[in-house]
């Protein structure tokens, strides 16, 4: 029995006087994340790594990992307000990953010094992309050696899901990407064949109306391409 690449989604729980000019000292608030957000990591005595991470130089919490063979990655994902959500994955994976992403994705508040893992992916799930308003996740995964596509709670509070089918025709779907509004996810679905590491794929655009559950296909071209939505509207493979 063929198993076909689907769509999950679950609801989660982010003047003129001689006097020297003043000089305003900068609002570090207002630095972008990617100069404010960093990351260290120490390899312990049982060959675990602990992960601290940094927000303008000061620790605002710890990750506990045990240590694969070329240690982690720790990537700025997006800031929103008062939030900041990074990426920590395995270094040196191998292999060729059609709908690739994040392992394991936290959430920070560098003001309040909270760190939340809202995302922990079993081997072969990749987060692709978290809603506007912080509440969806969008992954995409293997199973029983098929690629499947999954939408998650970034709590994992509800267990709510909902299912999309994608036609069987395709061999893989993933790289969900949310609107703007958050209104609509949309991902790409290829076929490939035998040929998964080839230029020779055909690859079909999907929207999502997360209000309506309507699955609607845009378009479908030649190659591999990137989900870029360009407004709440419109939506293209780049």
């Amino acid at each position: 029995m063929r198993i076909l690449p689907v769509l999950l989604l679950f609801t989660l729980l982010l003047g003129a006087c001689a006097t020297p000019p003043v000089v305003e000292e900068e609002d570090d608030a207002a630095k972008p994340a990617s100069e404010s957000f960093d990351s260290a990591q120490t390899v312990n005595e049982d060959g675990s790594i602990t992960i601290s991470i940094l927000w303008d130089g000061e620790e605002v919490g710890t990750i506990e990992k045990e240590k694969p063979g070329d240690g982690y990655s720790v990537e700025l994902m997006e800031e929103r307000g008062s939030y900041a959500y990074f990426s920590v994955n395995v270094t040196g994976l191998g292999g060729y990953i059609l709908y690739g992403g994040a392992h394991s994705v936290y959430e920070i508040n560098p003001a309040e010094k909270l760190l939340v893992n809202i995302f922990e992916g079993t081997p072969g799930n990749f987060v692709t992309d978290i809603s506007g308003s912080g509440e969806l996740v969008s992954f995409s995964g293997t199973g029983d050696e098929l690629f499947i596509n999954h939408i998650i709670p970034a709590v994992q509070e509800d267990d709510t899901i909902f299912s999309y089918e994608v036609d069987e025709e395709f061999d893989a779907a993933g790289g969900g990407k949310f609107s703007p509004d958050g209104k609509k996810l949309a991902f790409a679905a290829s076929i490939y064949g035998d040929n998964v590491n080839t230029d020779n794929e055909i690859t079909g655009l999907f929207v999502i109306d997360l209000e309506t559950d309507t699955v609607t296909e845009i378009t479908r071209e030649e190659g591999t391409g990137e989900v870029v939505w360009q407004d709440n509207e419109t939506v293209v493979l780049d």
